[in-house]
């Protein structure tokens, strides 16, 4: 489960310390020209380049997503605000939020014609929601490298992170609302995780999309549990 880039060479295959932080800054203040510069690298901005890095990689890369942010309307503010988001201004540290890069890079923030629904709601207070996920990994012991080996623990906190800021989630013939997707994900700990990682390794069938692959048998596994929704076969899905 190892993430790829597909939208920027500038990090390919790289360890934190080789990451060309002040490469990332420009390329994101050439392209968003309608968003506030980026005048340096302060510790959090840093930081949340190392936690993230991979995740957009694996989702297009820094290029596509800013040039996709540049591109939405609603995001560069060439479009009017409305009142929930008078005086609400994207900038990179909003780019690098979990929440807001994977909507961006699965366009849910593109352009819609005339009339279609308005954009989802932009996450403008994070520290509540990143305070829930660090709660998660630290039940899942996500923060020990030790446990689980950089590449799994970045796949599993990526696929918590997917099912944590998804508004539904379509699961066979289930749509599950996101106050249940959260609800369960706060029943996860490290040997439910263990659990997903054997059935995981232990799929011989071939897996189109590791990620779609991961976050439904998070659910099953979950659901399994409580017993309040029908077990749906891992088969049915693919």
């Amino acid at each position: 489960m190892e993430a790829t880039n597909a939208g920027s060479s500038t990090t390919s295959n790289k360890s934190k310390s080789e990451i060309n932080y002040q490469e990332i800054i420009d390329l994101y203040n050439s392209i968003c020209v309608s968003l506030p510069k980026a005048k340096g690298l302060m510790p959090k901005r840093k930081v949340a380049i190392e936690s993230n890095r991979k995740a957009i990689e694996s989702l297009g890369g820094f290029e596509l997503l800013f040039k996709k942010a540049e591109a939405s309307d609603f995001i560069a503010g060439r479009t009017p605000r409305t009142e929930e988001h008078q005086g609400w201004t994207a900038d990179l540290n909003w780019l690098l939020f979990p929440r807001a890069y994977i909507k961006i890079l699965e366009g849910s923030f593109d352009n819609k014609p005339s009339g279609a629904k308005k954009p989802p709601t932009a996450p403008t207070d994070p520290s509540e929601d990143t305070q829930i996920l660090s709660d998660i990994y630290a039940q899942c012991e996500l923060c020990d490298q030790a446990i689980w080996g950089e590449d799994i623990e970045l796949a599993f906190k990526f696929a918590i992170d997917k099912l944590y800021y998804s508004e539904s989630y379509k699961l066979g013939e289930s749509v599950i609302p996101q106050a249940k997707i959260r609800s369960y994900l706060k029943l996860l700990d490290s040997d439910i995780l263990s659990n997903v990682y054997h059935v995981t390794a232990q799929n011989g069938n071939p897996v189109k999309n590791t990620m779609r692959y991961l976050t439904s048998v998070l659910l099953n596994t979950l659901f399994e549990m409580q017993s309040d929704l029908l077990f749906i076969p891992y088969g049915s899905i693919y």
